[in-house]
């Protein structure tokens, strides 16, 4: 193995520049990759800082209080061991539905290392192998070639001199020493999925056969001791005992509890039991090292979604205690040398003993029953949480309401096809129409539905959605890359609707069962919709949530790139209106074209070549994306001085020299400065020192070049626990000020554009901040641009003066009001007094100009925006989209770092009132700056009380047709916009 830049203990520069020399070899190691044909495709994943997929295999380093954890999402966690908290993210090479899937995870028992390996290759990629990576910095060390493609298990040998995968497939076991070479191989006639070493030097290996075999492995060598048939097949787990004279093996079979053998004399015990589970099993094992108790879990429990841990006396061979540790099936267990056993779960939750589970963020739409849709497939409905919270999503609308939709029609089911759910619930062979279905050997039905016409039928397993005749057999099979959890189809027989395993709903063509979109809904309200291609539509804060998977053939990694880091290509809601029309991407794309074609020539510009969709795939091309940064320096940064610097790592297809560097600290600009040596193979190695302010809780690192923006790279900075004392008292802060831009169109040069109260509402906004000098600002500057004073030229003017105003101290404050409209190809613009929609880019406030402004801004910066009223259009501007969701998420991005507030949600409008004499947005932000949002009492009223209060505020005003939003950078604090 590579030598390791960190020890046990080290921190600081000195161990920061050991990385940084040794990411000049680890590129070494991995450049013959590129000679391989590595897949460097890009697949679509969620990304909640969480797993997105079952957790199959959790690990444990307790000196270094980590635990580590592999999953189906294609990632790899650690996590600090007593609180939880996530740390590092390992990914590894990804490809189609299976391909990329981690089932092996292993700790090193003396160097900080860990290996990953999982299910590997396909058409695109002859490499098989186990990644290396350094468990402290989270960079990837080498790369072994596994000589086959299905990893089950990883484990290191006692004195770490070896380790050894377990493969389905290619059946049997390797060993590899510590330069990656193969030292043992032995076959095995059946799938190997049990592997376990002993401290005393031990290997055994169960096969699903039966077959178990007991090895010496220790000093870089591998030697068989025993050969003997275990009591029964389909083992998939075993643990050695502490003193490694007997293993205890867990079973994938209904019924079946573990069994203890003893290797040298082949005596076997079998352990009872639980009375009452049925056909469920105890797959997963794990002898406790300090108590000499078994422990054994699996799917006991599943049916009430508590799943039981059970422990027993070895040597009695009885329970003694059972413990419910979990919601879903319980996949690996680990014990921990205290004598605690951690845990991970098929939902995506993990846990130890003793300790709450941290569980899963994926929504729960497990129950066949509960998945409904109405006739047109508009609007779907499911539960959250076992049935305790029905969610309704209205696609055209794109609208989420919860306690809603139970009035949808359900799956359908008739006698005679299926007969009852024993016939096909969690079977491996479902009875259809008096026929059994042959699944693949480890695929499991989960859900069925019936059409509404003819007699065709659609099965969801554990793997795959499939199209069956009344007779059962396969009109055709669509493997999927989780599993399906409920099933319907809409009463025109043209969509089928599944719900996942991982959070989603997914509608899929049925004529051939082509997947059209997935729809991801968390239960605060945040959605997600997007095609195979990557083309979505988003809830404001909702973007980062879903992303690209793009391989790294130079080191054998892979980048993670958010949707919100591509939204100007990918972000196309009329593309995805289209798509729920026609059904089918490529007219959709043709049509999206065409209308982003029309709106250009109409206007004399030529179409953003960025903004035309293209038929799926649409994956972008490695040469078009933003910069990767990562860095091995703790998250929690310490910052004693007046700067801090930082090792970064960057993938980038542009030299260092061309990428801008930038930082924030709790959301506001902070200067740099970049020491870059020399590329390494496509690996930019930079410092970067970043100036701190004498305050900060919270720091962000970017990069800019001609694609993009980086994702950013987040810390919380450290103040030292003591302080040595000023040279002399400081002097006492000065008042912030606040710099206000307040914009309102009622009375626009078309009559009509004619709205009714926005000029009121943004002399009335500006009016409330007034008052507010004396109190807690010491001066307060506005300017107050209201129908013909709002021309475009004054506006472009007023953001200007905003944007080089404020100091770091105060306030920037833009408030609009009026019509905003989005392009064919979803770009924003504010209308001014004097725009033409049909010249928006010459007449009206676009998007950049606005962000532009906001970003630049030294202190805070926030916006307003109500712009999207039901007024009484007549023209084409009443037929325009008017979504902020993407404006508002672009505005807040790290990189932006303005605090929004937006007055509806998706494609809701705003309302006003004579009655109330304000819009209501307006009229709720008055209310609450004058001090009903001062919800804590402290006389100050912060961002996110104003938030809290105006939501709920203009939700009782409107009846709950209008839902406002805010969204806020992350590292922005919560701050005061006004005292009492």
């Amino acid at each position: 193995m590579s030598s390791n830049p960190f020890s046990v203990g080290d921190s600081g520069p000195r161990a920061l520049t050991c990385w940084l020399a040794s990411l000049t070899v680890v590129a070494a190691l991995f450049a013959h990759s590129l000679a391989r044909g590595e897949d460097s495709q890009a697949y679509l994943q969620i990304e909640l800082g969480d797993h997105s997929g079952s957790v199959r295999r959790i690990a444990v380093a307790e000196k270094r209080d980590l635990l580590v954890t592999g999953a189906d999402d294609k990632t790899t966690r650690s996590w600090a061991l007593a609180s939880g908290r996530p740390l590092r993210v390992f990914r590894t090479p990804v490809g189609e539905n299976e391909i990329g899937r981690v089932y092996g995870v292993a700790v090193h028992p003396t160097q900080p290392w860990v290996a990953i390996g999982g299910t590997s290759g396909n058409a695109n990629t002859s490499r098989h192998a186990i990644y290396v990576f350094d468990l402290v910095s989270g960079q990837p060390l080498r790369w072994i070639d596994a000589r086959g493609g299905d990893i089950k298990r990883l484990c290191w040998s006692a004195d770490g001199t070896l380790l050894i995968a377990a493969y389905a497939g290619a059946h049997g076991i390797r060993a590899f020493d510590a330069n990656g070479t193969m030292v043992f191989e032995e076959r095995f006639d059946a799938a190997v999925y049990a592997l376990a070493t002993s401290p005393r030097g031990l290997l055994g290996a169960v096969a699903f056969d039966g077959a178990l075999r007991v090895y010496e492995a220790a000093g870089g060598r591998v030697q068989r001791r025993a050969s003997l048939t275990a009591p029964a097949p389909n083992a998939v787990a075993a643990s050695f005992s502490p003193d490694g004279k007997s293993l205890v093996l867990g079973y994938f079979a209904s019924g079946k509890a573990p069994d203890i053998v003893d290797w040298q004399s082949g005596a076997t015990r079998a352990l009872p039991a639980p009375a009452r589970m049925k056909i469920e099993n105890l797959m997963s094992v794990a002898w406790s090292a300090r108590t000499g108790h078994v422990f054994a879990a699996g799917t006991y429990g599943f049916a009430q979604r508590k799943v039981m841990l059970v422990e027993y006396d070895a040597v009695g061979a009885r329970i003694v205690r059972e413990e419910t540790v979990a919601r879903f099936s319980i996949a690996d267990l680990a014990p921990l040398e205290d004598g605690r056993i951690a845990f991970a779960a098929t939902d995506g939750s993990w846990g130890v003993t003793g300790a709450p589970a941290r569980p899963s963020r994926l929504p729960d739409l497990t129950g066949p029953e509960n998945l409904r849709v109405a006739t047109d497939g508009q609007r779907i409905s499911w539960t959250l949480n076992g049935g305790s919270t029905r969610v309704l999503f209205d696609l055209r609308r794109r609208e989420v309401r919860f306690d809603q939709g139970g009035d949808l029609p359900r799956a359908s089911l008739r006698r005679g096809l299926f007969d009852a759910p024993a016939d096909w619930e969690n079977l491996t062979r479902p009875l259809v129409n008096g026929a059994r279905i042959s699944l693949q050997p480890d695929e499991v039905s989960r859900a069925v539905a019936l059409f509404a016409n003819g007699h065709d039928a659609v099965l969801g397993t554990s793997r795959a959605l499939y199209r069956l005749d009344e007779r059962g057999r396969i009109v055709w099979r669509i493997s999927t890359a989780t599993e399906v959890r409920a099933v319907n189809v809409t009463r025109n027989d043209r969509v089928i609707v599944t719900a996942m395993l991982d959070g989603t709903v997914r509608l899929w063509r049925s004529a051939d069962g082509h997947e059209l979109l997935a729809l991801l809904v968390l239960q605060d309200g945040r959605w997600v919709i997007w095609t195979p291609g990557g083309y979505f539509d988003a809830a404001v804060g909702a973007d980062a949530l879903v992303g690209w998977i793009i391989n790294r053939p130079a080191d054998g990694t892979a980048d993670y790139y958010p949707l919100a880091r591509l939204r100007e290509r990918f972000h196309q809601p009329r593309f995805i209106d289209r798509l729920l029309e026609s059904l089918d991407h490529a007219t959709a794309a043709r049509l999206q074209r065409e209308a982003i074609e029309r709106e250009a020539a109409a206007s004399g510009t030529p179409p953003p070549a960025s903004a035309l969709p293209v038929t799926v795939p649409a994956a972008p091309r490695v040469e078009q994306l933003p910069p990767v940064l990562s860095s091995p320096a703790p998250a929690d940064l310490p910052s004693a001085g007046s700067a801090v610097k930082i090792p970064i790592a960057i993938n980038t297809q542009s030299p260092v020299a061309r990428l801008e560097f930038e930082a924030r600290v709790d959301g506001r600009p902070a200067a740099t400065h970049v020491v870059a040596p020399p590329n390494a193979d496509g690996r930019s190695l930079v410092w970067l020192t970043v100036d701190l302010p004498p305050h900060g809780a919270s720091l962000q690192l970017l990069a800019r070049d001609a694609n993009g923006v980086s994702e950013a790279l987040s810390f919380r900075l450290e103040q030292p626990a003591t302080l040595p004392p000023p040279a002399k008292p400081p002097a006492a802060p000065r008042l912030p000020r606040l710099f206000l831009v307040a914009v309102g169109v009622s009375e626009y040069a078309r009559a009509e554009y004619r709205l009714g109260l926005a000029a009121k509402d943004a002399r009335d906004f500006a009016a409330a901040m007034g008052a507010q000098q004396g109190k807690f600002y010491g001066e307060v500057i506005t300017r107050v641009l209201v129908d013909g004073q709002a021309k475009r030229d004054a506006v472009l003017a007023a953001l200007n003066w905003l944007s080089t105003a404020a100091g770091r101290n105060d306030v920037a404050i833009l408030f609009i009001a009026g019509h905003g409209v989005n392009t064919a190809s979803g770009k924003y613009f504010f209308l001014p007094y004097d725009a033409r929609e049909e010249d928006l880019s010459a007449t009206a406030v676009a998007e950049d100009e606005i962000r532009n402004a906001l970003r630049a801004v030294a202190g805070r910066a926030v916006l307003f925006a109500d712009t999207c009223f039901a007024g009484k259009v007549i023209g084409t501007l009443k037929d325009r989209n008017r979504e902020l969701s993407r404006f508002v998420n672009d505005l807040a991005s790290a990189e932006n770092g303005v605090v929004v507030f937006a007055a509806s949600a998706g494609r809701q409008l705003s309302e006003e009132s004579e009655a109330w004499g304000n819009g209501a947005f307006t009229r709720a932000l008055i209310q609450g700056l004058s001090g009903k949002a001062d919800l804590l009492r402290s006389g100050r009223i912060t961002y996110k009380g104003l938030d809290y209060f105006v939501s709920e505020e203009v939700r009782r005003l409107t009846k709950g047709r209008q839902t406002p939003v805010s969204l806020s950078p992350w590292g922005v604090p919560d701050f005061a916009l006004a005292a009492l």
